[in-house]
């Protein structure tokens, strides 16, 4: 884990993948800057590795996306960019 918080596994060509705020009461916005378009799906995990949130978005590059967690319990989660084997990932806290 980095210091921002940002778990890595065969990282994505992403220049720029941040979530805000964080810890957040509910909602929160994902921005991201792919270095190249490409199709890309969005998951919010449990720590229990259970996806309770997820959307694909096809030819991206870019992008700020706005999701409410307000249906979702109080604790951590991890947003999850994925583009095919590639990923990178972000833990937020949900405070309320």
């Amino acid at each position: 884990v980095g210091s921002s918080g940002t778990i890595s596994v065969n990282e994505i060509s992403v220049n720029q993948f941040s979530v805000y705020p964080n810890p957040t009461t509910g909602i929160i916005y994902i921005n991201y800057s792919l270095k190249e378009k490409s199709d890309l799906v969005m998951n919010i995990e449990s720590v229990l590795g259970q996806i309770v949130y997820s959307k694909e978005i096809k030819e991206t590059q870019q992008n700020l996306l706005m999701v409410d967690m307000n249906f979702l319990e109080r604790g951590a989660y991890f947003i999850t960019l994925t583009n095919g084997a590639e990923k990178t990932t972000i833990k937020v806290i949900l405070t309320r």
